[in-house]
């Protein structure tokens, strides 16, 4: 089964969707706690930052398809995305650790587990 198409249809687009709902809440559940929800969101930004480019590395590597193509620009686009959010959440976290100075609350946690 590893390395086959798996078409899920609707149950994908489900899928997604409760996963935006589950990463949005388990970022928002620390709302409140000292630098603890823009932190984690730091420390989860950087390993998806890592682990994109250990693939995009992998993928440029490989022989030229258009498969590999497609996954350098997946990479490159989740990388583009990801280094703001990670300088965003450097930002805050100054800000936000322990003795906070403001809270981010749900517009921060929202959007930090929407990105995520």
């Amino acid at each position: 089964i590893l390395g086959t198409h798996l078409d899920l249809g609707v149950f994908y687009l489900l899928y997604m969707g409760l996963w935006c709902v589950f990463c949005t809440n388990s970022i928002n559940i620390l709302a409140g706690v000292n630098g603890l929800e823009v932190g984690q969101s730091l420390v989860i930004a950087v390993a998806c930052i890592v682990y994109n480019v250990i693939q995009y590395q992998k993928a440029s590597a490989a022989m030229p398809s258009s498969l590999t193509e497609s996954a350098l620009a997946a990479h490159s686009i989740a990388i583009l995305f990801l280094l703001p959010f990670v300088a965003l959440c450097v930002a805050m976290w100054q800000a936000n650790r322990y003795p906070a100075k403001w809270f981010v609350g749900d517009s921060f946690t929202y959007f930090a587990g929407t990105v995520l």
